[in-house]
Parts: C-alpha cells; sequence; structure tokens
C-alpha cells in the first residue's frame, strides 16, 4: 500500500509496473472475499427457503384479527348438543382450543388473551376431584372473566362438589347453564346458586329405570313388577331440583327436560307457585315432561310474555274420553311459535294466542279417542 505521503514521479524507474502489481493484487483480495462472501450466502438462502412458510402475510395480522378467527374455528365442524359447549375441561392435543394453542408462542398468547375462545366450558368426567383438574377450571375460568357471556355445561352424573368452591366467584358471570343427572345426584346440591346474570337455564333429569331380576333381555318394555323392575326415582320431584337454581332475575330462556328413554313414571306436578323464577319476564318455555306430571294450565298462564313455547310428552293418553277433563284456555298474547307434541290430558283445552304465526302439533291422543269425543260431544282440543 502507498502512503499519502509518497510521491512518484512518472521519470522514477518500474512506476507503471508497481502500480499495476498493486492494482492486480487488490483485485485478488476482492475476488477472494466475494468468493467467501457468496459461500456464506447460500446457507442463508437455504434457511430462507426452509423457512419460507413463517414470512406468509399472515403473520401481519393484529392479534385481535387472529382472536376474531379462532372463534369461528368450532363451527367449521359439525355439533352434537354436548359438543356446543366447546371447551373440554381436560386438555387435549387434537380439541379445541388446546390444539390451537400448541401451534406456536404467538399463537398460545393469543389463545390465552382471547376471552371468548373459553366462554363456554363443559364440565364432564370430573367424579374425582384432583388439584390438577381443579388448576385447569380455575384457569378455563380466568381467562373468560372479561367475556360478556359465559356458557356452562354441567353433567352431575361425573361431578364432585369438591370443585364448587372454585366456581364460587364466576357463579355469577354464568349467562347461558345447561344441567343434567339424576334426580338423587341434584340432592346433594343444597344451596342455591348466585346466578344473577343467568339469562338462559336447561335442567335435565335422568329417570333411570333398573331391574332386579336376572332377565338380561333389552326389551324394557316386557318387565313388570312380577320381575322386580321399577324407576329408581320414582315419584319423580323436580322441585327440590329446581329451587337450586332459581336465583336468576335475568331469566329469559327456561327449559325443563325429563328424560325417560320412552318410557312413562310417575311425577310430581310442578309447583311453579313455590319457585321464584321470573315466570311473567320468560320468552321462551321448553317442557319435556312426563304427561301424568299434574296440570300445566297455572303455569304457562304465569307466564304471560311467552313468545315460544314448546311441549313435548310421552306417548300416553287416556284409556277412555272421559279422563280428558277439560281445563280452562290460556291467553298468551305475545306468542308467536307454539309446538305441541304427545298432549297429556293436563294442558289446557284451548290456547289463545292472537301473535301466532308457527303452529306445530302431533300425536294429541289415540285418534279412537279423538273421534268418540266427537261424537259425544264431551270437548275437543283447539288452538
Amino acid at each position: 500500500m502507498y502512503d499519502s505521503s509518497d510521491s512518484f514521479s512518472p521519470a522514477q524507474p518500474d512506476f507503471v509496473r508497481q502500480i499495476r502489481s498493486h492494482i492486480k493484487n487488490l483485485q485478488t483480495e476482492l475476488d477472494s472475499r466475494r468468493t467467501a462472501f457468496e459461500a456464506s450466502v447460500a446457507p442463508l438462502e437455504a434457511h430462507i427457503r426452509q423457512y419460507q412458510s413463517m414470512l406468509c402475510p399472515c403473520h401481519s395480522l393484529p392479534t385481535e384479527v387472529w382472536g376474531e378467527i379462532f372463534k369461528f374455528v368450532p363451527t367449521l365442524r359439525k355439533f352434537t348438543e354436548e359438543d356446543s359447549f366447546v371447551v373440554n375441561i381436560h386438555p387435549n392435543s387434537s380439541e379445541y382450543p388446546w390444539n390451537i394453542s400448541r401451534v406456536c408462542r404467538r399463537w398460545r398468547m393469543i389463545c390465552i388473551t382471547s376471552p371468548n375462545i373459553w366462554n363456554s366450558v363443559s364440565l364432564t368426567k370430573m367424579d374425582r376431584f384432583t388439584s390438577g383438574t381443579n388448576s385447569i377450571l380455575s384457569a378455563v375460568l380466568e381467562r373468560a372473566i372479561t367475556s360478556p357471556s359465559l356458557h356452562i355445561r354441567l353433567d352431575f352424573t361425573s361431578f364432585s362438589l369438591e370443585y364448587l368452591p372454585t366456581m364460587q366467584e364466576y357463579l355469577p358471570r354464568i349467562t347461558h347453564l345447561h344441567v343434567e343427572g339424576k334426580a338423587k345426584e341434584f340432592a346433594r346440591l343444597t344451596t342455591i346458586l348466585p346466578l344473577s346474570n343467568l339469562r338462559e337455564l336447561t335442567v335435565r333429569v335422568f329417570a333411570a329405570w333398573f331391574s332386579f331380576s336376572d332377565n338380561d333381555s333389552d326389551d324394557i318394555e316386557n318387565e313388570d313388577e312380577e320381575t322386580g323392575s321399577q324407576w329408581d326415582d320414582e315419584p319423580l320431584d323436580c322441585m327440590p331440583i329446581l329451587r337450586s337454581f332459581q336465583s336468576c332475575p335475568k331469566l329469559r330462556v327456561l327449559g325443563l327436560e325429563v328424560d325417560m328413554d320412552g318410557m312413562c313414571a310417575e311425577a310430581e306436578p310442578i309447583d311453579h307457585a313455590a319457585l321464584t323464577f321470573p315466570w311473567s319476564q320468560l320468552a321462551e318455555l321448553t317442557i319435556s315432561w312426563p304427561n301424568n306430571g299434574g296440570v300445566l294450565a297455572p303455569l304457562y298462564e304465569s307466564c304471560e310474555n311467552l313468545e315460544k313455547l314448546s311441549f313435548d310428552g310421552y306417548a300416553y293418553s287416556p284409556a277412555s274420553p272421559h279422563h280428558w277433563e277439560a281445563v280452562a284456555q290460556v291467553v298468551l298474547p305475545k306468542l308467536s311459535s307454539l309446538d305441541l307434541q304427545n298432549v297429556p290430558w293436563g294442558m289446557p283445552q284451548s290456547f289463545v294466542c292472537p301473535s301466532l304465526d308457527t303452529l306445530c302439533i302431533g300425536s294429541i291422543c289415540y285418534e279412537p279417542d279423538v273421534m268418540d269425543m266427537g261424537y259425544r260431544g264431551e270437548g275437543e282440543y283447539g288452538v
């Protein structure tokens, strides 16, 4: 290299030769560095090709947009009634939302901080209390705490009441509640739950049929008293069950279901006046009830603002027309949808529904009884 203080004159010997030699050395060094640079770039290009998928535009989406997208993931598959409660309290890497939260660090953070992903929880297979499941329950409910709604499905057939203290803080935030189990399992719940924000409630009671006989036949209908067959919960009394859920001043939708697997057992009537449900505020009422469950007209009369009423009884009708007693008519001025299936004798003889636009009636009673009633002039069922 030449210093700036050096001076040359074209007259000096070998000046041109020295300059050319110096330029050649610089060219050689430049070529060497270019070769080294190209060698270092090759692995980087290979890495870029390998992780090209990570450079797609979707990674520039805001966190809030990802949260909205994740909410619609469950709708991509068909649901059963149980599936409608999205979050299974038992983590499974193949189930939503646990599968999404395990894709990458960012998706996990989005899932954890999006309350609408965790606001629909299924509490099943929790018959044995464990600290691990209790911690998961607490974490899931905490993630949903800022959501405007909280949907809970509670299965008392496999639920330990030891989890209730963990849920106590979140009970007033529940807006939709589906509870099910046998009457004896509901009896373990001795306190009224504080459901101050509950808007929709479904109570489903399983009436258990069992037999003391040694006959393993699947044809339950052929079993009778001689074989020792009977209902486990007979007579079925749902009043103690309903009392635990009656502290819900904002309730608008109520479903009362008795599941008897197509059989017909004795059931105590619903004394609606003894319950503090806001009957007059209900907009929708669904009842699946034994046909011998008492007169239902007083209950309907108290639901004066009903917009939708559905009743599904069991295949039972009076043996003769004189059992079909006339019950006072019920006036429901706001009712727009009426669905009556397997209508029992305890139903009103007629509904007055000036706003009705949807009507579905099926299996009122046996056709011979209807004909006999008409011929004898003992009344008719009308809407």
